[in-house]
């Protein structure tokens, strides 16, 4: 399907295979004077039943034609495209087109560049990790390495809390806990069952089979500690009582030393640390399954 504006870029969109639950597209925009620009563009599940679009394939059309009237043709659109959720779309679909058309472009740009908003995005790095590793997984073992990662939470909202720095505790503990929902929905397991097995428990497992107990247990080093920095005020005690009296809980001591978190308070630097972690684990784990 294609829009029929004249004067306008000639702009076609081609489903794309399915990836979880959402609708995504390749654009193709013919512009005057034979520029040929091609750029991804996903809707996902929830924000076409929010707007109650039957067709997405139009809604995808629509979108990048207010786009490229808004951005122009003269220099391609980001290469990276663009994604509409519930999160960083308005009610309806004109409503969206609307905020467009009045530039606000930078909330759909997917994994935007430090030029675009913040200045750090280091969340947008490792977010390409996460869907890198998926790839590797579902490429490799016919399965994605997370699931249900739709049903979690909306794409641009995650990327706007871990790539907004924490500047209190309460924050800082908010985006530990984002790290950790990620690491259930860890979906790589072995044949075998056992009951009530936590996620990272399971892909330990399966790391074994696959490598060592030691190999095992350096790539989800981590992950483990990312589920101990979760275990303090307000989630779970952060004392725990010993015979020399009342001390920090040992999980959360020991998580600080593995991060080298030497300053409690400084929210916005230890931040960086553990997430800059969690992305090279999802690396180092990338790196031993291309060497299989």
């Amino acid at each position: 399907m294609e829009n029929e504006w004249l004067g306008s870029p000639k702009v076609t969109a081609t489903l794309q295979p399915k990836i979880a639950d959402r609708e995504d597209f390749l654009i193709r925009a013919v512009c005057p004077g034979h520029t040929d620009y091609t750029f991804p563009l996903s809707l996902t599940g929830t924000i076409l039943a929010v707007w109650k679009e039957t067709n997405p394939e139009q809604a995808a059309i629509t979108l990048a034609s207010a786009i490229l009237g808004v951005v122009g043709t003269a220099s391609a659109p980001p290469e990276q495209g663009f994604w509409f959720d519930s999160y960083n779309s308005a009610d309806t679909l004109q409503q969206t087109i609307s905020l467009i058309q009045n530039s606000v472009i930078q909330p759909f740009i997917k994994n935007r560049t430090p030029a675009d908003i913040y200045g750090r995005l280091l969340g947008d790095e490792v977010w390409s990790n996460i869907e890198m590793v998926d790839k590797l997984f579902i490429d490799k073992f016919g399965e994605p390495f997370f699931s249900s990662l739709d049903d979690a939470f909306e794409y641009s909202q995650v990327l706007d809390d871990l790539n907004k720095p924490p500047h209190d505790n309460a924050n800082y503990l908010y985006r530990i806990c984002i790290l950790s929902g990620l690491i259930d929905h860890i979906a790589i397991k072995p044949q075998t069952r056992i009951s009530q097995e936590g996620s990272l428990q399971r892909f330990k497992r399966w790391l074994t089979e696959q490598f060592d107990a030691n190999k095992a247990n350096e790539l989800t080093i981590t992950f483990q500690m990312i589920k101990n920095l979760r275990k303090q005020y307000p989630i779970h005690d952060h004392f725990e009582t010993t015979t020399d009296g009342r001390k920090l809980r040992k999980e959360v001591k020991f998580a600080n030393g593995y991060f080298e978190i030497t300053e409690p308070k400084a929210y916005d630097h230890n931040w960086g640390i553990v997430l800059n972690k969690f992305g090279k684990a999802l690396k180092e784990i990338q790196e031993e399954i291309n060497k299989k």
